[in-house]
């Protein structure tokens, strides 16, 4: 998508983010038959780097919804010498303490977990997005939308790629972009929801499930945790 635009100031009108039409995409098929899996210890993630121990554990255990382990695995990881392993870890840990209804706790990784981000590939466009994420089920809507617009508007040109000559070589930015922008999508259309706008919000999840299987039909679907 060539470069990608900066993170914006609190200039950015999140109104100038329109809703997705959805007719845009192609035609739609149904969703594959996809077993989620943890990948194993010493395999490559979605993101194309090798899953160390204390990452599959952890990736097991949030399939599991065994919160605890899962974030003693984590804390293994804190110290990790690798960017994107480092910032998996705090991503992880932010999608755990959501799901377990810590929602204060999980907002206060968010810092620290962009920082990685933007250590690992050079912008920080998934933890923004989980940010807004984690600020939709705080109830802090206006700052919530904010942050899903401005991902959604850093990604506006970005799209998969038709058809691949061969392995990506640029897999981590492939998967990081189009993982921010399906996550940006279903939150705002959660934000819709508990706004009480189910139109729009149905807008925005149908711009998701089509971003999903687009993604979902050019390969794997990815480990949890990825979207």
């Amino acid at each position: 998508m060539g470069v990608i635009p900066p993170a914006l100031g609190p200039s950015f009108d999140p109104a100038t983010i329109s809703l997705p039409n959805s007719r845009s995409h192609a035609e739609w098929t149904p969703f594959p038959h996809v077993v989620p899996a943890a990948p194993r210890e010493g395999e490559r993630n979605a993101f194309g780097g090798l899953t160390p121990a204390a990452l599959a554990t952890a990736w097991d255990a949030q399939l599991r919804n065994d919160i605890d382990t899962g974030l003693e695995a984590l804390a293994e990881l804190d110290d990790s010498s690798d960017p994107l392993t480092a910032w998996l870890a705090g991503f992880i840990r932010v999608q755990m303490l959501l799901a377990s209804g810590r929602a204060a706790e999980a907002k206060a990784e968010l810092p620290q977990m962009a920082t990685r981000e933007i250590a690992w590939i050079g912008h920080d466009l998934n933890s923004e997005a989980l940010r807004g994420e984690v600020l939709v089920w705080i109830g802090d809507f206006e700052a919530a939308r904010f942050a899903l617009a401005s991902v959604l508007h850093r990604t506006a040109a970005w799209r998969l790629p038709v058809t691949y000559g061969g392995p990506p070589t640029n897999l981590g930015q492939i998967v990081s972009l189009t993982n921010a922008q399906l996550r940006a999508q279903t939150a705002m259309g959660a934000l819709h929801f508990l706004q009480g706008d189910a139109e729009k919000a149905h807008t925005w999840a149908l711009a998701a499930e089509a971003r999903s299987l687009n993604a979902m039909s050019k390969g794997d679907a990815g480990p949890p945790g990825s979207a």
